[in-house]
């Protein structure tokens, strides 16, 4: 089974925190996991239009996805990625 983790600083195991923290957050206990392959996405300070862009990137590429949104001040999203943007751009 293949595992794609998009999102912030909760699923990012690369960055941050000393190197103890770092293997044993549960992006990296899963991959731990002999029977799945996990791929990490995910980015330290990062927000919901980040992750989202990523996740439509390469998502298809595994059988199963986890997004995750930690803080509610992180839900911004570009108004050039909406489809009323669109609209007025075209009129």
């Amino acid at each position: 089974m293949r595992i794609g983790i998009f999102g912030d600083s909760f699923a990012d195991s690369k960055n941050g925190g000393t190197q103890f923290n770092q293997q044993g957050s549960w992006p990296q206990l899963l991959a731990n996991t002999k029977k799945i392959k996990v791929e990490n996405h995910a980015l330290v300070g990062s927000g919901l239009e980040y992750s989202l862009i990523k996740l439509f990137e390469a998502g298809s590429r595994y059988d199963k996805l986890i997004l995750t949104v930690t803080s509610p001040e992180r839900l911004y999203i570009c108004l050039l990625y909406t489809s009323d943007a669109a609209d007025e751009e075209d009129s």
